[in-house]
């Protein structure tokens, strides 16, 4: 099998959660965690772009022998110097994705690795979605890039959309409400698989 690199984007303040929102638990386990359970199996290195929250994080994530946390010195100036300082660390191409789309399936993941094309979003129901795969080939050019940010960038250039069966690609974690009725649903089902 063919493996990639991912880059989790978690430098944010999280500003609409009363809380820090990557670390908030559901079934045990924070929703960083979750991101990276449903990517370990397809990808070598995690690379988790941290800011406002770095030593929280680092430490939490520490178990995790394919995580390597990298501080984002910049992070106050948006996410798009986040997807930069992730994509400075990869060798290979990958998984972008933002740390509060936890629930993706590992489906999703095998889909887009075993799939073609330089810049591929799966789509669901017509709506495109995380997480973005991204080939290497695209490294210095995002890396330099003087666009305001990622979208602007992806617009330069061709997009493959991959249909998936996943809604879970659409579904970020931004506030308390959507984050309660997520962690509602998923405890109260027995022996999920994502």
């Amino acid at each position: 099998m063919i493996f990639l690199e991912a880059i989790i984007l978690a430098a944010g303040y999280s500003s609409r959660f009363p809380e820090y929102k990557l670390v908030q638990k559901i079934n045990n386990k924070t929703l960083l965690e979750h991101t990276i359970h449903q990517m370990s199996d397809f990808v070598t290195n995690i690379y988790v772009v941290t800011g406002h929250h770095h030593e929280r994080i680092e430490s939490i994530l520490s178990q995790y022998r394919q995580v390597k946390c990298i501080y984002n010195d910049e992070f106050d100036n948006g996410m798009f110097s986040s997807v930069k300082k992730g994509v400075s660390c990869v060798n290979e191409s990958f998984f972008l994705i933002p740390g509060d789309c936890p629930f993706v399936s590992k489906a999703t993941y095998k889909l887009l690795l075993e799939s073609n094309g330089d810049i591929l979003i799966p789509s669901y129901q017509m709506h495109g979605g995380h997480p973005i795969k991204i080939s290497i080939t695209h490294k210095k050019a995002l890396i330099n890039s003087k666009l305001s940010n990622l979208r602007e960038f992806l617009d330069l250039y061709n997009k493959t959309y991959i249909t998936v069966s996943d809604p879970w690609i659409l579904e970020d974690i931004d506030d308390k409400e959507t984050f309660n009725r997520i962690k509602g649903r998923l405890e109260n089902e027995n022996n999920r698989s994502y």
